[in-house]
C-alpha cells in the first residue's frame, strides 16, 4: 500500500502541560474500498524541546538516486526560529533514521523556518513566514544521499505577500 504521513505539531510528551513538542504518524494506507490503515511508526525524538511543534510540516519523497527522504518541519525550534530534521529510510528495517538537521545561520526569532515544506526530485523547498519582518522567505535546498551540505542560503520574499505558506499534497507510494 502507500504511506500518509500526518504531522501532529501540538503532541504533548506529558499529559499535565501542553508542550507542543510534536509527532509524526506513519500510516500504511492498503489499496481497496474497504482496506483499514494501521500505523506503522510514531517518530517523537527524545531529543525535541518544548514548543518545537515537530511535524508543523512535512514531505517526503524519492530523490535522482532512488534515495526516500523524510523532511519534518520544527518552526518552534529555537524561540521560534525554526528548524527541518532529515531523514532516510531503512528498507531493511523499514524504519527512519534522523540523518541532518537543517538550520541556517542568522535565523532570527519568529522566522519560524519548516513552517511549510515541499520536495521535488533532489530539491527540498523551505518556507520561513516570519521572516524579514512577516514578509517571508523561501529556502531552496538539493539533497544528496551522501551528509548534507551546510544549509539553504535564502531567496527574497516576494512582494507583496506572505511567502511560505503550505502549497500542497502529493502522494508517494511505499
Amino acid at each position: 500500500g502507500d504511506r500518509l504521513f500526518v504531522g501532529s505539531p501540538g503532541w504533548r510528551l506529558t499529559e499535565s502541560i501542553s508542550t507542543k513538542q510534536g509527532a509524526l504518524f506513519v500510516y500504511d494506507v492498503p489499496s481497496g474500498p474497504l482496506a483499514t490503515s494501521s500505523m506503522l511508526q510514531m517518530i517523537s525524538p527524545g531529543s525535541l524541546e518544548q514548543y518545537d511543534e515537530f511535524g508543523a510540516a512535512v514531505a517526503c519523497g524519492l530523490d535522482d538516486f532512488g534515495t526516500l527522504w523524510l523532511a519534518v518541519g520544527l518552526p518552534g525550534r529555537d524561540n521560534d526560529a525554526g528548524a527541518v530534521w532529515m531523514y532516510l529510510h531503512d528498507s531493511a528495517s523499514a524504519t527512519w533514521t534522523r540523518q541532518e538537521t537543517l538550520q541556517p545561520a542568522g535565523l532570527q526569532t519568529g522566522d519560524r523556518f519548516g513552517d511549510a515544506l515541499a520536495l521535488d526530485g533532489d530539491l527540498l523547498v523551505i518556507g520561513a513566514p516570519g521572516a524579514d519582518n512577516d514578509g517571508g522567505a523561501v529556502h531552496v535546498h538539493q539533497l544528496q544521499a551522501t551528509p548534507l551540505p551546510p544549509p539553504p542560503a535564502p531567496l527574497p520574499a516576494p512582494t507583496p505577500g506572505h511567502a511560505g505558506c503550505p502549497a500542497g499534497f502529493r502522494r508517494y507510494p511505499a
